[in-house]
């Protein structure tokens, strides 16, 4: 099982600010193995909801059309309008045993609905997910 945003505990310490919300989503796209391995092919999460704001997670199998020859694609889009500023990691983790085999963060303001302005074409080699047998469910 190929687990996209996987749920945590955090420690608090002192208090956080009134517009401070921290969550995290899991978003699983199952079988991965038997998503499109097509370059350019798009598999998008539901839309979710946070801070009151609108978003979608778009994982491309086979890589985004710019991307590297085998890699996936990772990006997170702003659905609703106004600016907005995210920490964000992913990674792809086995529902199995809990390892994570690739692992990227960044943070980034987003101005605009609809930008794909987070992620990364070259997020790991696809091959890096296949070969790990308990990611594959």
């Amino acid at each position: 099982m190929a687990h996209l945003f996987t749920s945590s505990t955090t420690l608090e310490v002192g208090t956080p600010p009134p517009s401070c919300t921290r969550s995290s989503f899991n978003v699983l796209f199952h079988r991965f193995v038997d998503l499109s391995a097509e370059r350019g092919q798009c598999v998008h999460s539901p839309e979710f909801e946070h801070n009151g704001r609108k978003w979608r997670l778009h994982v491309y199998p086979g890589g985004h059309v710019l991307a590297s020859e085998g890699f996936v694609s990772v990006y997170l889009e702003l659905r609703s309008e106004g600016s907005c500023e995210v920490d964000f990691d992913i990674f792809f983790q086995s529902g199995a045993t809990g390892i994570k085999v690739s692992e990227k963060k960044t943070k980034y303001v987003f101005e605009l609905p609809g930008s794909w302005g987070l992620g990364w074409r070259d997020f790991t080699k696809r091959s890096k997910i296949l070969d790990n047998e308990s990611l594959l469910d």
